[in-house]
């Protein structure tokens, strides 16, 4: 009658490799079954608290299975990208290497081909030469001048292959560059934007300086931009001028094309004259092809692993640009991050349990608002859906759950983010220990702070989003910067 977790799970093993099967009604409470056993795990079963004829901690850790998030670079700290970049770089590296051992021809598979290519040439030259010197020398001749020019057209794909190297990282750095322009450019369209008419002479001239610094930043970044184009232009022009010089080596005067087509001419002479080493001609020349068929497959595959190695070099590049660039407008943030987040949170006033219209805040979680404490799945929502959430601090992005309020009183501890009640100002969170103990039970964002009196934006208190007003001196009240 009672189908536990394990039967499940073990249920679902069967059917994925096809050893279980059901009849409809049994399948249907399975799967009904299955469905009600992700949302136990996604909601978890710990305990709440209450408040304001219920508000509540959120959801307690129980079985939550979403599990640590995965690290990406999106979400990664500043060391750990620049540990990925030094991993990712000696990865390049490698690649480069294998690259640069195929175009030389040292690769093991190349080296055991060439042996092969020559032995079979000097089979071929020795049984010419039993029977024509002058022939055997006109054709050591031209192989001699063949693989010179092979040598040649190596070197110069090496270079090629270099050349691409530094035109991608050149393009990486112009593009990076010009997105720090743009990010402050727009962070200066911000600090211009900001209303100075309620501001005292010492907010202004705060302003003022902030604004200074930043052209003197703006103006040393646009020099940055125009130096990674120059730079990248440069190197475009040196990669087009290496590859004609490689089509030089193949289809010029004197060239690999020429002397491919005086050898064959020669070898016609040879077949003609001497029909008896064609054998050894065509094993020579079969020969030839293997390795020169093989040394381009290898060249493809590296070329392409090494593409793939600088793309992905490019990318943690440009995520580390991205968070230097995040970090950056934070110092330049005059107050406006916080107002962005309340003003976003005011939209959701009136927002209750009774109407349905505060299930949006739990919908991640295949719940109601009714059924769940959501005060933090709001400070969540608002978070995350404002607008702002790029310059929200990483130790609230990166709590494994979010709808806890002891995660989050806890992450911001750790953090240092923890502040009195005096520092707390618009878009920072209040947190709430109804019983003292130390253990967070509600959560809310700050509305405004006059010295006096903390007025907040919450959800689940009575059921609804309201805003509700403290005396500074609350014991209860607990703060965390989220502001910059």
């Amino acid at each position: 009658e009672n189908i536990t977790l394990e039967d499940v799970m073990n249920a679902m093993d069967s059917i994925a490799d096809g050893t279980f099967s059901l009849d409809p009604e049994a399948a249907e409470q399975v799967e009904n079954e299955v469905k009600a056993q992700k949302a136990e795990l996604n909601r978890g079963n710990g305990s709440v608290g209450g408040v304001g004829g219920g508000g509540g901690g959120g959801i307690a850790p129980g079985n939550v299975s979403n599990g640590v998030e995965e690290k990406t670079l999106d979400n990664m700290d500043k060391s750990e990208l620049n540990a990925e970049l030094d991993k990712s770089e000696t990865t390049l590296s490698d690649k480069q290497k294998k690259l640069s051992n195929v175009l030389n021809g040292s690769d093991p598979t190349l080296v055991s081909l060439k042996k092969d290519e020559e032995e079979a040439y000097e089979k071929y030259n020795k049984e010419l030469k039993e029977s024509d010197k002058e022939l055997a020398k006109e054709l050591d001749d031209i192989v001699s001048d063949i693989n010179d020019k092979e040598k040649e057209i190596s070197a110069k794909e090496k270079e090629i292959s270099n050349k691409e190297t530094e035109v991608s990282e050149n393009e990486t750095a112009y593009k990076n560059a010009t997105a720090t322009v743009q990010n402050l450019e727009m962070s200066m369209q911000a600090l211009k934007a900001v209303d100075t008419s309620e501001m005292d002479e010492d907010r202004k001239n705060e302003l003022n300086a902030l604004i200074s610094n930043l052209e003197k930043e703006l103006d040393s970044a646009k020099e940055k931009e125009k130096s990674a184009k120059e730079e990248l232009d440069k190197s475009k022009e040196d990669l087009n001028d290496a590859k004609e010089e490689k089509e030089e080596l193949i289809s010029g005067k004197g060239g690999l094309d020429e002397l491919n087509d005086q050898k064959a001419e020669l070898e016609s002479t040879i077949e003609k004259k001497y029909p008896e080493i064609k054998e050894y001609m065509d094993a020579y020349n079969d020969a030839k092809d293997e390795y020169t068929r093989t040394k381009d497959r290898l060249t493809t595959e590296a070329r392409k692993e090494v593409e793939e190695a600088q793309d992905y070099v490019s990318e943690v590049k440009t995520a580390i640009n991205n968070y230097d660039n995040k970090e950056k407008a934070k110092e330049y943030n005059f107050g406006t991050f916080g107002k962005e987040i309340l003003d976003f949170a005011k939209t959701f006033i009136g927002c209750n349990e009774a109407d349905g219209s505060a299930n949006k805040f739990v919908a991640a979680w295949g719940t109601t608002a009714a059924a769940t404490p959501w005060c933090a799945a709001f400070v969540d929502y608002v978070m995350s859906n404002s607008g702002e959430y790029d310059n929200v601090p990483d130790w609230y992005k990166n709590i494994d759950n979010k709808w806890y309020c002891p995660n989050v009183y806890s992450a911001a501890n750790a953090a240092g983010a923890v502040i009195s009640a005096q520092e707390a100002q618009q878009g920072d969170i209040v947190l709430f220990d109804f019983n003292g103990d130390g253990t967070m039970d509600h959560i809310g964002i700050v509305d405004s702070n006059d010295g006096n009196t903390i007025v907040t934006i919450e959800g689940n208190t009575s059921n609804q989003v309201a805003q509700r007003s403290y005396n500074i001196n609350d014991g209860k009240l607990k703060f965390c910067r989220i502001a910059a």
